[in-house]
């Protein structure tokens, strides 16, 4: 179990946004207003499930509700913002990689692969990654793009008319409808992936190596 939770070690450091604000700040500003956003979220497109009315009652009612989510909408567009362009200023001030070093190569790849095999039991020798991992580099990408679309999608919900007169209707009409969609999967992803497998299991797995050296 060793080097299970050697690999695991690795894997587990991905939460890293960007220099300029801490970026342990950044990251809580972005991450807590995905899930202010999923609490204010969910109980408007699921009105009928048990928790929503509580949650609305609580919330002092669905306008409320509305309220808070569209400021939750509002701090992750502009912690968003600020992330992008610190990173491009990081990158063109003091020729740091930045967000460069995020770009997936071939090396990536390559220890995807060998690292699936070893959990597999199909390799010996565990891999030795780098900094940013192959997995740090996937979580990246899919909240950031993920994240993108749920702003643009949220922007166009929250201004429907004024977005027909620079997109087109079916632009408009399908961003409506996806806006709570992919939230869900943005949410789901968030829970299971970046902060259940890359934080606690990780931990779980050299708790158990510990106690079996």
């Amino acid at each position: 179990m060793t080097g299970y939770s050697s690999v695991a070690g690795e894997l587990r450091s991905n939460r890293r946004p960007v220099p300029g604000l801490p970026s342990q700040f950044q990251y809580l500003l972005i991450i807590g207003s995905v899930f202010v956003l999923a609490l204010t979220g969910l109980p408007q497109r699921l009105a009928s499930f048990g928790p929503s009315g509580w949650l609305m009652d609580t919330a002092g009612g669905i306008e409320s509700l509305r309220a808070i989510h569209h400021g939750a909408g509002t701090v992750l567009i502009v912690a968003g913002l600020y992330h992008l362009s610190s990173a491009i200023f990081a990158a063109l001030a003091s020729r740091r990689r930045g967000l460069l070093s995020m770009i997936p190569d071939g090396k990536d790849y390559l220890d995807a692969i060998a690292t699936t095999l070893y959990f597999l039991g199909l390799r010996r020798d565990r891999p030795s990654l780098r900094e940013p991992s192959y997995f740090q580099k996937l979580d990246y990408w899919v909240l950031a793009w993920g994240l993108t679309v749920m702003a643009f999608t949220g922007l166009v919900r929250l201004f429907p008319a004024r977005m027909t007169n620079v997109l087109s209707g079916d632009v408009v009409a399908a961003a409506l409808l996806a806006h709570s969609d992919f939230a869900l999967l943005i949410v789901a992803w968030v829970a299971m992936v970046h902060i259940a497998y890359a934080a606690l299991l990780p931990q779980a797995a050299a708790g158990a190596a510990g106690s079996e050296g």
